[in-house]
């Protein structure tokens, strides 16, 4: 009986170190942390920690119900209105990593067609008020307003509906990346469309790497597995 206990902490040890997937290289990408901020007058109550490119004034940027939201509601005001926020992490070894992440696009028929949910690597343009953004040569992911309201009108696409567990492929160089999640720009005029973005992971692709605590717990069921056996010698 107690051999079989053995055995069985040790099936649960290791399938618990190969369950662990790659360490996420971007940090609070659930949106979990946040905090507020206060300038020119303005608060905005969710600035996500870890990410940059919102302040206090921003006013149509924030955490809400634990994603990232963007209202895109136009024209911009360059003071009070940002459409993208950013994160740089240092990948260590090159090779491919897969991006994973939920979006939402919301009331898409009421925005500018262009804008929806963007994803940039390492570099991003903006563009005026009013001008169709120029192509970004490093644009990773795109849905537009305009894409999801044809396949709401085409293809029974249930209106403002999170698509959950996106996936794209990314071949990096070792060295340090930039992170840009956006909703494209402002809407023309004013709309009550919105974009948000929630659970970002970015893991090395195809490996797994045991969490320390994992490896401890292993360690440990080896290393009882070698007193036991010196205890309990075969029959």
């Amino acid at each position: 009986m107690k051999r079989t206990s053995l055995f069985v902490l040790l099936a649960n040890c290791i399938a618990a170190s190969a369950a662990m997937a790659s360490p996420n290289l971007i940090s609070n990408g659930d949106f979990s942390s946040y905090y507020a901020a206060s300038q020119g007058g303005w608060t905005n109550y969710g600035i996500p920690t870890g990410w940059s490119g919102i302040t206090g004034q921003i006013d149509n940027a924030t955490v809400y119900q634990g994603a990232m939201l963007f209202a895109t509601s136009g024209p911009r005001n360059v003071t009070r209105d940002k459409f993208y926020i950013f994160q740089s992490f240092t990948v260590a070894e090159a090779g491919s990593y897969q991006l994973t992440f939920d979006f939402l696009l919301n009331n898409v028929s009421s925005g500018t067609g262009y804008n929806g949910a963007k994803i940039y690597l390492d570099n991003m343009y903006g563009s005026a008020p009013g001008v169709t953004p120029v192509l970004v040569p490093n644009t990773v992911f795109s849905r537009t307003y305009s894409d999801e309201y044809q396949a709401i009108l085409r293809n029974g696409l249930t209106p403002n509906t999170w698509h959950l567990a996106q996936s794209v492929m990314l071949d990096l160089s070792a060295g340090q990346h930039t992170l840009y999640l956006s909703s494209g720009g402002m809407d023309m005029a004013a709309s009550s469309a919105s974009v948000s973005f929630d659970n970002i992971v970015l893991a090395q692709a195809g490996g797994t790497v045991p969490e320390p605590d994992t490896a401890v717990l292993l360690m440990s069921g080896l290393l009882l597995a070698g007193v036991m056996r010196g205890r309990f010698p075969r029959r």
